[in-house]
């Protein structure tokens, strides 16, 4: 229904550019309306500042643009009472009770086509998110990343996109030696070796537990190797031990990759030398003091960058480089890396890869996801040892379970620092806020299974029943959700459906405590438990694109 809001506030801004009145490029068949609903009742059921997005482009004051667009609307809905424009420049519609419950018979009759907008028509998207080392167990921060890229992948396969998600494996380089080193001398303190153990190396108590692991299997075989072979040995053995069990951990957050693509097949396959060939040819990549460098500074980068040391070995940069170049030839619509926020330097890096290999902007966006800090109330915990209290993404799980975990990390933008409380997060009432929506659901599972129990035969609905003010709240927000999929698409914010169920979810508890859904009046049951019907299938469906169950009971 909203749509045909959408067509006519479309068809006045292009009327508009015919007659003259603002700029040509005023409209474009491109251009979208998104509606929102007023705070307060006086400024009507729902409101548009497409006449602020537009106002630069048609060069005139927003309340003006908005002026001419509502004067030059061919016709309005018959379900439209009046417009008005308020402030500097907003659209309000008042709409007539059956435009309302025209929507709700909308989603009560096409459920999966309300949820499902089809904005993405196919086209192919690439998500490449947590991509952990091998050298360590993910922690909380791993977490967050982890429950933005797999929400956002959901989402847009959700709108027609389709959707490949991806980890990339960093199992080249320095740091995969020291995790091996680290490995040996471990081994050989079980086995009573006197052996320092360097500054450098992986200290967490699974490097030991691994050590361990290896006594039991292969007792002390691996002395009698020479150290750069046995070295080279524990390296691979431990990247499989502390992949199977990032993969372990994924697994149970209820996240799975369609690709886990190596670092080293990149060298393998010569693909690291091949890129950098070509972007020497193309004069990207120049040597300096025996070093080979990237134009980074062409795009806003402080300086430009090492690819290649003077003694010959590749930097990160090199791999990252080849590993781009293979997602550009794999031809996406759009990728999408989610990084953590201390890899806000390599921003500028990847932009200059896009733009060496030809490849417009718009088709990369890079995500950096702001640090986590873990609570009980309002004490930090602290997060420096293994044992005592919490470092790993596991940890967290056990304690406050898959749902909570999942829900928390989206209480806030990805790029703001998140205080995740612990506390909160296992608390079974209405101020924990998953526990709070979870519970919309289940209410509304046992609506039905009330009727179900009494085995009521109701009528048809009659939706103009749903007179009641909070009736139309409801019906309102659920009249949403297809526009926030789509925002949250265009945006790539996931944290906007956490926020739209928390609403919803404390819609339908107001809507539950001051009308029996369930009551003499046939009639009325039949269309409140309508209403109740179209509630129960958004809150189902926004809680599964977030990886979040759906209980029938709490």
């Amino acid at each position: 229904m909203k749509k045909i809001l959408s067509k006519s506030i479309l068809a006045g801004v292009k009327s508009s550019v015919e007659k003259g009145l603002t700029t040509s490029e005023t409209y474009s068949s491109s251009l979208k309306v998104y509606f929102e609903i007023p705070k307060e009742k006086k400024f009507g059921d729902l409101t548009t500042n497409i006449a602020f997005v537009l106002a630069p482009i048609a060069k005139m004051p927003p309340r003006k643009l908005a002026e001419i667009i509502i004067e030059n609307v061919p016709a309005w809905p018959n379900d439209v009472d009046r417009v008005e424009i308020a402030g500097s420049g907003f659209i309000n519609l008042f709409l007539k009770p059956r435009f309302w419950h025209k929507v709700l018979r909308q989603i009560l009759a096409q459920p999966k086509e309300f949820c499902s907008p089809a904005v993405g028509r196919g086209r192919k998207v690439n998500i490449e998110f947590v991509s952990a080392n091998p050298t360590g167990p993910l922690h909380v921060g791993h977490g967050r990343c982890a429950v933005v890229g797999d929400s956002l992948a959901r989402i847009l396969e959700k709108v027609g996109y389709r959707v490949t998600r991806e980890y990339y494996i960093n199992d080249a380089g320095r740091q995969m030696e020291i995790l091996g080193k680290s490995v040996f001398l471990r081994y050989c303190q079980e086995l009573g070796r006197d052996v320092p153990f360097p500054e450098d190396g992986y200290q967490g108590e699974y490097i030991r537990d691994i050590a361990r692991d290896l006594i039991k299997e292969r007792g002390d075989s691996i002395l009698s190797m020479p150290e750069k072979e046995a070295i080279s040995l524990l390296t691979k053995i431990a990247a499989d031990v502390i992949l199977h069990q990032i993969k372990a951990d994924l697994t149970l957050f209820r996240i799975q990759f369609d690709q886990w693509f190596s670092e080293k097949s990149l060298y393998e396959s010569r693909a690291v030398e091949k890129a950098i060939r070509y972007l020497q040819k193309k004069g990207w990549i120049y040597e300096q003091d025996g070093a080979l460098w990237m134009k980074t500074s062409e795009v806003g980068d402080e300086k430009d960058r090492v690819v290649v040391r003077s003694n010959g070995e590749p930097t990160y940069y090199a791999s990252d480089i080849a590993y781009h170049r293979n997602k550009f030839q794999r031809r996406y619509a759009r990728l999408i890396d989610i990084w953590g926020a201390d890899h806000h330097g390599y921003v500028n890096r990847i932009r200059a890869v896009a733009r060496a290999f030809s490849v417009s902007e718009e088709r990369v966006s890079i995500l950096l996801v702001q640090l986590v800090r873990l609570m009980r109330g309002e004490t930090p915990v602290n997060m420096s040892t293994r044992k005592a209290t919490f470092t790993t993404l596991s940890e967290v799980i056990e304690e406050v379970g898959v749902d909570a975990a999942r829900f928390f990390f989206l209480l806030r933008r990805f790029d703001t620092h998140l205080d995740f409380d612990l506390e909160l997060a296992k608390k079974q009432s209405s101020e924990n806020p998953v526990y709070y929506t979870q519970y919309a659901h289940a209410r509304l599972c046992s609506i039905f299974r009330e009727v179900e129990k009494r085995q009521l035969h109701l009528p048809d609905p009659d939706l103009s029943l749903l007179r009641n003010q909070e009736e139309i709240q409801l019906i309102q927000k659920l009249s949403l959700y297809p526009q926030v999929l789509i925002e949250i698409a265009e945006s790539l914010e996931p944290h906007r459906l956490t926020f739209y169920l928390i609403e919803l979810a404390t819609l339908f508890h107001k809507y539950y405590n001051l009308y029996r859904i369930i009551s003499e009046d046939g009639d009325l049951s039949s269309a409140r438990l309508a209403l109740a019907s179209a509630t129960q299938t958004i809150i189902a469906d926004g809680l599964t694109l977030l990886g979040i169950s759906t209980p029938a009971a709490m």
